[in-house]
């Protein structure tokens, strides 16, 4: 994904929650406010150059920025594959998680065609989720195999750009992140409690 795409993603985010707030506080037409992707200007006749959709590179340049960064991004997703063998040693350390769902959330547009897709005018109809406005609460959570410890899933009510600012959450992982330690969590062989 190149910076345009997730800039243009996290604007539209941005422009989603704002529009779901202002729902929530007397509905969309009474605030003025639907969804518009092209910011007061008509796509199709408009002259001005538009920065999230001209072309700033060569066609060949692009093509190989995208099969380079792909490649990297495919290879650091399959690094971070749970390892069993990590977790039969107790070699991870205690993970914890904050996640919001209170704000809806972009997960998908119905567009009339593969070819639409390029067209900034067609973006009407967007599917929603809970999440944090830009995250979906379900990928919040940690891969598949990695454990999280007890206590260390929290939920806040706050959106994408705010979440850290939440203390009493952050509070919550902290401490269940220290308890999973003291019991040895992450700590190899020496740090397993023996059972009784």
């Amino acid at each position: 994904m190149n910076s345009n795409s997730a800039s243009t993603t996290g604007d539209t985010a941005k422009d989603v929650a704002d529009v779901a707030r202002n729902a929530a506080e007397g509905g969309v037409n009474a605030a003025g406010m639907e969804p518009q992707m092209t910011q007061g200007q008509d796509a199709e006749t408009s002259k001005e150059p538009n920065p999230a959709t001209d072309v700033t590179i060569p066609y060949d340049q692009a093509i190989e920025y995208l099969t380079r960064t792909l490649a990297e991004t495919k290879a650091f997703k399959q690094e971070l594959a749970h390892n069993p063998t990590h977790s039969a040693s107790n070699s991870y350390p205690p993970i914890a998680l904050i996640y919001g769902k209170s704000t809806p959330t972009v997960y998908g547009a119905k567009v009339e065609s593969r070819e639409a897709i390029k067209r900034a005018d067609v973006y009407d109809e967007l599917a929603f989720a809970s999440g944090d406005g830009v995250v979906l609460a379900r990928a919040a959570m940690v891969p598949e195999g990695y454990p999280v410890v007890r206590g260390g899933v929290v939920s806040s009510d706050r959106g994408h750009v705010t979440l850290l600012g939440d203390l009493e959450a952050i509070g919550k992982c902290i401490l269940a992140v220290m308890r999973a330690r003291r019991s040895g969590v992450g700590m190899g062989e020496t740090g397993r409690k023996p059972q009784s």
